[in-house]
This record gives C-alpha cells, sequence and structure tokens, in this order.
C-alpha cells in the first residue's frame, strides 16, 4: 500500500504540535479542525496515528463532528489552530 503523503504531513505536523501526544482534552477540537480537509477515512487514520483512538472509534468520532452531533466551541479550534501555527500550519495548508 503506497503512502498517504497528505496523512504523512499531518501527523508530523500534529507530532510538532503536541510532542506530548494528542490528550483527551485536545482531540475533539483538532478532530473538528482536521475535518474539512479530509474524508472520513482519512481523518480516522490520521486520529488513529496521533491519538489513543482506534480507527473505528475515530471514524465515528469524525462522523459526529460532520452530522454536528458533538458541537466544538469555536474557541477551542482556534485554539488549535495557533498550536499549529508555530510548527507549520500555513505550509501544510499549502499542501493539503
Amino acid at each position: 500500500m503506497q503512502e498517504n503523503p497528505a496523512i504523512s504531513a499531518t501527523e508530523a505536523l500534529i507530532r510538532r504540535a503536541f510532542p506530548e501526544g494528542v490528550g483527551d482534552e485536545h482531540y475533539w477540537a483538532l478532530l473538528a479542525f482536521l475535518e474539512p480537509h479530509f474524508s472520513q477515512r482519512n481523518l480516522a487514520t490520521v486520529m488513529e496515528l496521533v491519538s489513543h483512538k482506534s480507527y473505528p472509534e475515530a471514524y465515528n468520532d469524525g462522523l459526529a463532528i460532520e452530522s454536528n452531533s458533538v458541537s466544538v466551541p469555536a474557541t477551542q479550534i482556534e485554539m488549535i489552530a495557533e498550536r499549529l501555527r508555530p510548527v507549520g500550519l500555513e505550509d501544510w495548508l499549502k499542501i493539503k
């Protein structure tokens, strides 16, 4: 199976911003931030790589974000963007 460069670049970006890993306190906001940029499968793959969630859990959580079953305040999503900016968010947005 060929590696997806967008997934690899996203994983690297997140690992730079969250070297200790993505914990519960950032999980939903990060998921909401990434959701517009990925298919559900790719989103679940990324979240499985960088969080404590399994692929099926991350897939279902992504569906919950997409369907607005789970609401994340815009301020929390912006906090994720602020954490990603110094580690390459603008470059990631160009390749994504």
